[in-house]
């Protein structure tokens, strides 16, 4: 058996011996396994085949009942969609009345606020005019 000499190049430039070199060769060992594994499951990755269609060969009554099945399942399935829809739907209906809701609140404080404000002028107005008015008499 031929003996082969490690040398740490990187850090130290020395020779690994006993136990640590035992374990590094275990190491590499180990690593060309691996490698080798992974290169066989790559290789079985691409050799899959995809099977499409059926199979099996049903009878004229497993035909009849997956029929069957089938059109309870779309019927289910077009249930469902309405109900979904129904859904979506209130709530958009429900969000649109809100949307006017919140308008129509908006409008009618803003009328009120206006007609406040036109009082507000109004008295403001009266008030002045009295003043004037009495300026007037003093003179």
């Amino acid at each position: 058996m031929k003996k082969i000499r490690l040398i740490f190049f990187d850090y130290s430039k020395s020779e690994i011996n006993g136990d640590m070199k035992l374990f590094f060769i275990y190491f590499l060992k180990l690593c060309i396994e691996f490698e080798k594994l992974s290169q066989l499951n790559i290789k079985k990755q691409n050799k899959v085949v995809k099977k499409t269609g059926r199979s099996e060969i049903l009878t004229e009554n497993q035909k009849i009942r997956k029929s069957e099945n089938q059109k309870i399942r779309k019927s289910e399935n077009q249930k469902i969609r309405k109900s979904e829809n129904q859904k979506i739907r209130k709530s958009e209906n429900q969000k649109i009345r809100k949307s006017e809701n919140q308008k129509i609140r908006k409008s009618e404080n803003q009328k009120i606020r206006k007609s406040e404000n036109q009082k507000i002028r109004k008295n403001k107005l009266l008030k002045n005019l009295k003043k004037v008015k009495a300026f007037i008499l003093l003179k």
